[in-house]
């Protein structure tokens, strides 16, 4: 079994991503985005705007005194996002916020509105400073308690992979299973980060922890595969 953590928003991409792995899918949305309701500042003294989420885009005005702007993205799914939104032109940063911040030191915009969550991994406001203005446009609200159907599947004897795409989903979940006295013990959880920065504040009950060789969806699908195999959940035969 695969449990997915994402945010519902991301549910359909990520079981079409997922999908041909070969494994039910047991979705549990750690994180809910949630609008901070922040009134945006004129858009007149921008001329880019930065999204580095789907969700962003979502929760992001669709006016085209914004709309106008150059939208510069991270990933192919905010890339579709921004596409799919009406920014007419979207320039694809990279895969992670590295790959960002290195290309946007070398774009020529001269102030943009960077449209955030408001727990970031990386301000780009601070890099650069007199160039970025952030508006933190939404927030992650975490899950309060494991739902039961989720807790009797991963407390059984099942064993399950757990892909994790942020700090704060792995941090969320790691939390909520600690809540519910999750163990290595009695538990057959394996995690998946899409960094080492996924893993870098709690142990969590895992069995094993791999690193997806690339920060992106199609790497995380093979890491995910890859364990699976590992641990004798699908074979190379199913593939």
């Amino acid at each position: 079994m695969i449990l997915n953590t994402r945010p519902e928003f991301y549910q359909d991409r990520f079981h079409a991503a997922f999908a041909g792995i070969g494994l039910p899918i047991l979705d549990c949305p750690v994180l809910a985005p949630e609008s901070t309701g922040v009134s945006l500042p004129d858009p007149h003294s921008f001329d880019a705007v930065i999204l580095t989420s789907q969700v962003a885009v979502n929760l992001f005005p669709s006016r085209a005194s914004w709309l106008s702007k150059k939208a510069y993205v991270v990933g192919p799914g905010t890339e579709e996002a921004a596409h799919a939104a009406g920014f007419g032109n979207v320039v694809c940063t990279g895969v992670d916020a590295a790959d960002m911040e290195r290309n946007l030191a070398h774009e020529p915009f001269s102030k943009a509105l960077y449209a955030s969550a408001e727990d970031v991994a990386k301000d780009l406001s601070e890099v650069f400073p007199n160039r970025v203005q952030r508006v933190p446009v939404y927030r992650m609200v975490p899950l309060t308690d494991m739902p039961a159907g989720v807790l009797s599947a991963v407390t059984g004897n099942e064993q399950i992979v757990v892909p994790l795409f942020s700090r704060r989903s792995a941090e969320t979940t790691t939390a909520l299973l600690g809540n519910a006295n999750v163990t290595t013990t009695n538990s057959r959880l394996y995690a998946v980060g899409i960094s080492n920065e996924v893993f870098a504040a709690k142990e969590g009950p895992w069995q094993c922890r791999a690193v997806a060789g690339r920060p992106t969806l199609e790497a995380m699908v093979a890491a995910t595969r890859d364990v699976a195999e590992d641990i004798g959940l699908i074979s190379k035969v199913m593939q």
